[in-house]
């Protein structure tokens, strides 16, 4: 996520020019280990 700060406003907004199916597989795999993987979970 990229932060976005304007004034007194900053807020974290995802990036919409990019390759979604490569976004949602790193989200998938983040999921799947923070899930299942102990080393992950800290």
């Amino acid at each position: 996520m990229a932060a976005f700060q304007s004034g007194k406003y900053c807020k974290a907004r995802r990036r919409t020019s990019c390759v979604k199916p490569f976004r949602n597989a790193l989200h998938e795999f983040a999921w799947c280990s923070v899930r299942w993987e102990p080393w992950a979970k800290g």
